[in-house]
């Protein structure tokens, strides 16, 4: 199973699917003993106890926090960006993909053979429940890229030179 350490206020944590949770025989309100060794983390049961949330903090310092959302596959970086869990994708990306290009779910995943159709569809929910959201990040992205393309189209010494010799 692959999971990403996420953040809950000021705590960090790791998210056990139920399958995973039900494979090791283990519910909430359980009791674990939590140890580190040689990088791993290890949960051990240890006594069943009632209403008690335990978490795993994380012992690694440069790892990136992140929030869990109510899509499954998507969580929220320190800088606010929706991300597809587990990857460097942004949802933005997967969303931009399918706008311009078109693209439907399938063919997202065709292109990006490592994304599974779950995570696509999830981007792709998170889209559809923060639209507006997104819809005005893709437009400040675009306005940047305006911005920078005007700047680029300014006085350039090397636009200067090949429009001297007649190049341009």
């Amino acid at each position: 199973m692959l999971t990403v350490i996420q953040k809950w206020g000021n705590t960090q944590g790791l998210h056990f699917t139920k399958s995973i949770l039900d494979k090791a025989h283990l519910s909430i309100g359980d009791e674990v003993k939590v140890t580190v060794q040689e990088r791993q983390i290890i949960v051990k049961s240890r006594t069943r106890r009632q209403n008690q949330y335990n978490t795993a903090q994380s012992l690694e310092k440069d790892v990136m926090p992140v929030v869990a959302t109510r899509h499954e596959h998507i969580t929220i970086n320190e800088k606010n960006v929706p991300m597809i869990a587990g990857t460097n994708i942004k949802v933005v990306e997967v969303v931009l993909d399918k706008i311009a290009y078109g693209w439907s779910p399938e063919e997202i995943h065709f292109q990006h053979p490592h994304l599974t159709l779950g995570q696509i569809h999830s981007a792709l929910a998170y889209y559809w429940d923060h639209q507006e959201e997104i819809d005005r990040d893709i437009e400040q992205r675009l306005e940047f890229v305006e911005k920078l393309r005007q700047e680029a189209t300014g006085h350039s010494k090397l636009k200067a030179r090949l429009k001297a010799k007649g190049l341009v």
